[in-house]
């Protein structure tokens, strides 16, 4: 298990679990698809807000509704927003990392066997 901390929000998740990673994925693609789409017209404050917007919406589905609420409180940062996504993105690519370790080792192993 892995703890989670961002504002007042603290969770603890298995970032090897099969259906958080599926929600993970879920979620960064929702990000991808969501973050292309926001108006780059306008003022200034607007558009950062309509980020901070797609940032909650993912940080909601991923964690539950609420979650950005606790995570950013009255604040809408894209700063913040930025480094609470980059804090869970770098969870989440050390798992992967370990993961792909285990498979080397295991591959390196087989081959050793069939040697």
């Amino acid at each position: 298990m892995t703890k989670y901390v961002f504002g007042n929000f603290e969770t603890e998740f298995d970032p090897t679990d099969v259906a958080f990673v599926q929600k993970y994925e879920e979620a960064a693609e929702k990000y991808s698809r969501k973050i292309q789409s926001v108006p780059r017209d306008g003022k200034a404050s607007q558009i950062m807000l309509n980020i901070c917007m797609v940032f909650y919406d993912v940080f909601d589905s991923l964690f539950g509704e609420g979650t950005s609420a606790r995570m950013f409180g009255d604040t809408n940062s894209v700063d913040l927003c930025t480094k609470a996504f980059k804090s869970l993105i770098d969870i989440m690519n050390n798992y992967s990392k370990s993961l792909e370790t285990l498979s080397l080792v295991s591959k390196s192993r087989s081959k050793k066997k069939k040697q």
